[in-house]
């Protein structure tokens, strides 16, 4: 859905850019079918830009939502095994992760935020086990 808000509202300004182009070109009194091909052109470059950006935003967001997956993973791993190396070793990897600079370079999101929000989802497991004991 964001995607294709995103798409209508750069289709509205390419169009906008374009209808002040060509304004601007026939009060320069320039050939117009030249210069409908030129805004063509920029329009294409700057939906080619906008498709390599939401690209990066993508390969970002596919980091991020796998950190995520493999910390749940290894706190699953925990409350069966909370001896496991290897779970021990994967949370701590991604804790680092989240409140790393290279974190903060894939996102605005604060990763100090996301993994105390991580934590509280498994905060009642460990609260439930305690009274149960």
């Amino acid at each position: 859905m964001w995607l294709a808000l995103k798409n209508v509202e750069m289709k509205r300004l390419l169009e906008e850019q374009l209808k002040r182009r060509v304004a601007e070109n026939l009060s320069a009194k320039r050939k117009p079918a030249k210069w409908l091909q030129m805004s063509v052109s920029l329009a294409e470059a700057e939906h080619t830009r906008e498709d390599e950006n939401y690209r990066w935003e993508e390969l970002a967001n596919a980091i991020i939502i796998q950190a995520v997956q493999d910390w749940r993973e290894a706190m699953r791993i925990l409350q069966k095994h909370p001896d496991d190396a290897e779970a021990k070793d994967t949370v701590r990897e991604t804790e680092e992760f989240f409140l790393s600079e290279f974190y903060a370079l894939l996102t605005t999101y604060d990763g100090e935020t996301l993994l105390n929000r991580l934590k509280e989802e498994y905060a009642p497991c460990k609260k439930h086990r305690r009274h149960r004991n």
